[in-house]
């Protein structure tokens, strides 16, 4: 944290060679999840990885082929014991996007829960401290642009039951919400708030 003592730790000389973005430490400290891109076939694969600090053991835990991909920060549950992630859908010409969810993995890998409804263009997972909700923004700012939906921010149960939106600022597809964070303490939700990619008369943006 001081900036002393770095080391590498996960690359393209291990198996990334697309690139690996977005590591998020464990709750312990022991891990870190990542995302992983892989140059495969003609559009790519995502993969999301946990390594182990320890031991430099890397464990596959999701991968998704094109048209599914990943594109924000897994988020690890206060125990440790499972993985929030969003998967994102582009339509066949490969220039838009037309479906957004949130699922969770077991961190140790195994079944992809998709928890929310493809069509609510849910994004960036967060839990709550106590591990008993997740946090998302809808029709992400990073990945969609020159939209009438408003984009807000809502929560859901990691079992998909329990779906609440907690936002109404947003009303169109000018104002957006997005990238919620919990406070430590559980009583507030952080989030970014910004505008759309907008032309002007000259056709600029």
């Amino acid at each position: 944290a001081d900036g002393t003592g770095a080391a590498h730790l996960y690359g393209d000389a291990d198996h990334c060679d697309g690139g690996a973005d977005y590591p998020v430490w464990s709750p312990d400290g022991t891990r870190l999840a990542l995302v992983c891109y892989l140059l495969e076939g003609a559009h790519g694969v995502a993969t999301i990885a946990v390594l182990d600090l320890a031991t430099m053991e890397r464990r596959e835990i999701v991968r998704l082929a094109w048209p599914e991909m990943t594109d924000n920060p897994p988020a690890w549950s206060p125990d440790g014991s499972t993985i929030a992630f969003d998967i994102i859908t582009w339509d066949p010409t490969d220039t838009k996007v037309t479906s957004m969810l949130v699922a969770t993995v077991p961190a140790e890998g195994g079944e992809i829960r998709r928890l929310t409804d493809p069509a609510l263009y849910a994004a960036h997972p967060d839990w709550s401290p106590d591990g008993r909700l997740i946090a998302f923004n809808t029709y992400d700012t990073g990945n969609i642009h020159g939209i009438e939906q408003p984009s807000n921010v809502y929560t859901i149960a990691p079992d998909g039951t329990g779906l609440r939106q907690l936002s109404t600022a947003s009303t169109d597809g000018k104002m957006r919400l997005g990238q919620p964070f919990w406070s430590s303490d559980g009583t507030r939700i952080w989030v970014s708030i910004g505008r759309d990619w907008e032309k002007d008369s000259t056709g600029q943006y």
